[in-house]
């Protein structure tokens, strides 16, 4: 979806941040291709049984299935 990918950069030049600094989460495919075609890194939020397999294939660079484990998502990322 190419609007998320402008909203990600359109995000960045208001925080005066380049689109590499940035970390973009999300829980679709559609998240993790914004995130390659602006040029940030993203992790997955794998929300449902198998989705992990899905979201990883999409280009993710971190995959978690617990909202508790995104915090070593981030560090792995950055």
């Amino acid at each position: 979806m190419p609007e998320i990918s402008a909203a990600l950069l359109r995000a960045c030049e208001i925080a005066a941040v380049r689109p590499e600094e940035v970390v973009l989460i999300g829980d679709s495919g559609f998240d993790m291709e914004a995130a390659i075609n602006a040029g940030a890194r993203s992790i997955a939020y794998a929300n449902e049984p198998g989705k992990d397999v899905t979201l990883a294939q999409a280009g993710a660079d971190a995959v978690t299935d617990s909202m508790r484990k995104l915090v070593e998502a981030v560090a792995a990322v950055v």
